[in-house]
């Protein structure tokens, strides 16, 4: 494909295209990744990430952006970085974020900084099966990360996971009533 509009999906209105600004994470979900490899987180330097804004923005006219990282929030000073950076570009963005870290002061500065929507894995609001998974986030966090969100103008996003080994009708119900 010679067109990079062709690929481009839209965020409130805006052609966006994906960034990744880190690769790994910490965490050992037990439905996820398991190389050794991926454990490791590896940061791109924040410099690295502003000219490649740069240039999404002057060359194929991208306005907004989806960072595919696997949490942007577990490292705090990458995640002020980034932020700041997207908020020099004037960029609306999205992300992914671990809820079980995420802050009220966390949400105000993705939201000065253009973010419209954070998504989190919640998988499962059974707390039992949140420690099957070792997930490392609780109910509670999921919720917060919520209510956070819309307190500052954010649409959040919980992803859910039915069909986990060990799941029952019981916690199915529960991430139901949840939702």
């Amino acid at each position: 494909c010679t067109d990079a509009g062709i690929l481009a999906k839209l965020m409130r209105g805006e052609r966006a295209a994906t960034i990744v600004t880190q690769r790994g994470c910490p965490y050992q979900c037990t439905f996820c990744s398991h190389t050794d490899f991926y454990r490791k987180i590896e940061y791109r330097d924040i410099d690295h990430v502003r000219a490649e804004l740069r240039e999404l923005r002057e060359r194929f006219r991208y306005r907004a952006v989806m960072a595919y990282d696997d949490e942007v929030n577990i490292h705090r000073a990458h995640y002020e970085a980034l932020c700041g950076a997207l908020h020099e570009g004037d960029w609306t963005w999205r992300a992914f974020i671990k809820s079980n870290l995420f802050t009220p002061s966390q949400a105000e500065l993705a939201a000065q900084s253009g973010a419209v929507q954070l998504c989190t894995g919640g998988e499962t609001m059974d707390a039992q099966m949140k420690r099957l998974i070792l997930k490392k986030s609780t109910v509670d966090d999921d919720t917060r990360f919520v209510r956070i969100c819309i307190k500052n103008g954010i649409a959040p996003k919980v992803f859910t996971m039915v069909g986990l080994a060990g799941e029952s009708d019981e916690s199915v119900d529960t991430l139901r009533r949840w939702l």
